[in-house]
């Protein structure tokens, strides 16, 4: 991700601290402090949180990672902080009306010359209406319990970007089963 980044709209990005939205288990959150980088792992689960806090303790890189609950999180404190903001498989999850006000907090958290790989759902073969949000409870197979799936506006999405400065963007489209998804990939300017 860091790659593409570059490749597309951030040249020459180094990143020193990044924060990484939605971490659960350490997935992204422990091999980017494998890398050097400072990271914050944020999630809603605090169970998560405990279980990428004992990931990153057990490769001995615990004093690179932070964890925060989302309720705890005072935004203020990281704006203009992170030299990578990412977020992947985190907002089909969430309700849209929660998701653009924390896809808004997290694009003021993008430090002067950082970047944004942030992931969307925004369409789905369940969609009655070309780019109307979609809410439905989905059975990822029989044996578990059916979870939140929404799409998302992109087109507002990048509004977003736009209204934070950012001018350089990379959209990769892809497939999750039903759905269509986006990895939007943007520079705040330096």
């Amino acid at each position: 991700m860091i790659e593409v980044a570059r490749r597309w709209v951030a040249p020459g990005l180094t990143v020193r601290r990044a924060l990484d939205f939605g971490c659960g288990a350490g997935r992204l959150t422990v091999p980017l402090a494998e890398r050097g980088i400072e990271v914050t792992g944020i999630d809603v689960a605090p169970s998560m949180l405990e279980e990428s806090a004992r990931q990153s303790a057990r490769r001995g890189l615990a004093e690179r990672c932070t964890y925060l609950c989302l309720d705890e999180v005072e935004w203020q404190a990281h704006a203009g902080r992170y030299d990578l903001v990412h977020s992947y498989i985190v907002f089909q999850h969430i309700p849209p009306d929660e998701g653009y006000p924390l896809i808004a907090r997290l694009l003021g958290c993008v430090a002067p010359g950082g970047a944004v790989a942030l992931h969307l759902l925004y369409a789905s073969t369940y969609q009655s209406l070309p780019g109307a949000p979609v809410e439905i409870l989905a059975r990822p197979c029989a044996d578990l319990p059916p979870m939140l799936m929404t799409t998302y506006d992109v087109n507002r999405v990048i509004g977003g970007c736009r209204a934070v400065g950012m001018r350089a963007l990379h959209l990769e489209l892809g497939e999750h089963g039903p759905y269509a998804g986006a990895m939007i990939y943007a520079q705040r300017p330096a």
